[in-house]
């Protein structure tokens, strides 16, 4: 079995397709996603991180030795304890505002598909917003402490 701290490849699932997988070298950056993961030589290695893609580019949430990053285009943010976000969600233009220190580090505008999705009848009423909007999903992350610290264990 592969161990997370003595690989730089971490894999990584896409956010909006459950299926689709990719490999991520860090800190080189370097994502390669995988045409066929039940193919893929990456034995019983875990998932550390989910990626999307969209009009913004790339963005990646993960874990490597321990520690939780985030990226986008690759610039890559370890998100230690005085990181937080704030997040606005409309219909027009989303918007994730990642701070530390009451200064901002980095916002993205977006397009959320979670403000597009309205039924009558909500074939999903076991879901999220956060499960059709990757930035959703990193502020909800950054914003519980017991959940940053959690997630991508490997547990």
């Amino acid at each position: 079995m592969k161990d997370q701290s003595t690989t730089n490849m971490i894999l990584l699932r896409n956010w909006g397709k459950y299926a689709e997988f990719a490999t991520l070298s860090f800190p080189l950056y370097e994502l390669n996603e995988l045409s066929d993961y039940s193919s893929a030589k990456i034995g019983d290695q875990k998932v550390y991180g989910n990626y999307s893609k969209g009009n913004y580019g790339i963005a990646t949430l993960f874990r490597h030795e321990g520690e939780l990053y985030f990226s986008i285009n690759e610039q890559f943010i370890q998100l230690v304890d005085a990181f937080g976000a704030t997040h606005t969600l409309n219909a027009e233009s989303s918007v994730l505002t990642i701070h530390a220190n009451c200064r901002t580090i980095i916002e993205i505008p977006y397009v959320s598909k979670a403000t597009s999705m309205v039924y009558e009848f909500d074939p999903t009423p076991f879901v999220e917003p956060e499960d059709f909007d990757f930035f959703l999903f990193v502020f909800n992350v950054l914003n519980d402490t017991g959940r940053r610290s959690r997630i991508y264990t490997g547990c």
